[in-house]
């Protein structure tokens, strides 16, 4: 077998792990790549790069299949994206770097990289005003560095074809490689609720994911359905922006433990998630593989995630919203079929699936470094 045929079989591949230990965001799209990938019946050989120290037990939920974790000392995101990774890529013989975080070094040394572009959001002249001085430092490092680098990957993936489309109008093509959400859905389900019929909504603060038309229209199906509930996951604590203490029948939830979430997603009689924009939309299918009615928005890439398995809503449209709620928390039989065409469009989002597709883009990358 020569070289080339043999990275084609087994690309040695580093992950940047930066946001790893982070429970949501690119830290939720990290971690469940990595366990697909530790979990594939593949030849693979796959280190991730994570910043040191990590909380304990983290390398023991990893410590299976074909994935290592390596430590390297922590740095500010630059410094670890531009020296750090390459560096010891280059003194690993890497044949891959996977820079998952929309953006990648200016000189990999020679190694082959595959970017994963999630939304090109940061690209917006618009600055939201809950942002911070560091969020809005990142935003210029990374519409900076998609310019100079990204767009020379190997291989850029995206984990939407509406993405797809919008880098494709930049010159830029992308295989759709979609999230997966098996991580989170092996959690046990803890903390299940005491027989409360409630809908869940992972919202937040953040003026994308609609909170506050979800909880307006919440309340027109209140008016009518006193028992009913609505629990929103994600508020920072001690936040007061939806003024809390005067929503009748609304729990605020600060960030949840995997297991917690699995338990709300069990018992929810429905997902509503009618994000007003997203790179991809995982409250979908997370609600779809825990067999849960999801309501999305009627735009991509929501509509694409959903795969007619959704009610679909027009999310500037608190009627539409509270519309949708009522719909599925009056009618069981519709109920029960949105669970059953969620559960089974899941397939799509399955970490075999995932894991399979990446592998393939791996290869791909690995064979131009073997080639050239």
């Amino acid at each position: 077998m020569t070289s080339a045929e043999s990275v084609q079989v087994r690309p040695k591949v580093l992950i940047d792990g930066y946001f790893f230990e982070k429970p949501f965001g690119f830290g939720r799209y990290i971690s469940e790549l990595v366990d697909a990938l530790a979990r594939a019946r593949q030849d693979l050989s796959v280190t991730v790069a994570v910043p040191g120290p990590v909380r304990p037990g983290l390398v023991e939920q990893f410590a299976h299949g074909a994935v290592d974790l390596t430590f390297l000392p922590h740095a500010l995101l630059p410094l670890w994206e531009q020296w750090t990774v390459p560096r010891f890529a280059r003194a690993g013989n890497y044949d891959v770097i996977h820079s998952p975080y929309n953006t990648r070094a200016v000189w990999t040394r020679g190694v082959p990289c595959v970017t994963t572009v999630h939304d090109l959001v940061f690209l917006e002249r618009k600055v939201r005003r809950q942002q911070g001085f560091k969020d809005r430092v990142h935003r210029r490092y990374t519409s900076t560095l998609f310019g100079l680098t990204t767009t020379r990957s190997a291989v850029v993936t995206t984990v939407s074809g509406a993405t797809s489309r919008a880098l494709a109008e930049r010159g830029v093509t992308a295989t759709v490689v979609y999230n997966t959400a098996d991580r989170l859905l092996r959690s046990a389900p803890e903390g299940a609720p005491n027989g409360a019929r409630y809908f869940m909504h992972r919202g937040g603060a953040a003026p994308h994911r609609n909170t506050e038309r979800v909880i307006r229209a919440f309340e027109m199906v209140r008016r009518t359905n006193t028992d009913l509930q609505l629990r929103i996951v994600g508020m920072p604590s001690g936040d007061r922006h939806f003024d809390k203490v005067e929503r009748d029948g609304v729990t605020f939830l600060t960030w949840q433990t995997d297991a917690q979430i699995a338990g709300l997603y069990a018992s929810a009689a429905g997902v509503i998630a009618p994000s007003l924009e997203e790179g991809f939309g995982l409250p979908i299918i997370e609600g779809f593989g825990s067999a849960t009615p999801v309501i999305t928005s009627d735009i991509d890439p929501m509509r694409e995630v959903a795969g007619g398995a959704a009610l679909l809503v027009n999310p500037f449209s608190v009627r539409e919203i509270a519309d949708a709620i009522a719909s599925v928390a009056s009618d069981l039989e519709l109920e029960r079929s949105l669970a059953q065409a969620g559960a089974r469009r899941y397939a799509a989002f399955s970490g075999d699936a995932v894991a399979a597709s990446m592998l393939a883009v791996y290869k791909r990358a690995a064979a131009l470094k073997a080639c050239g």
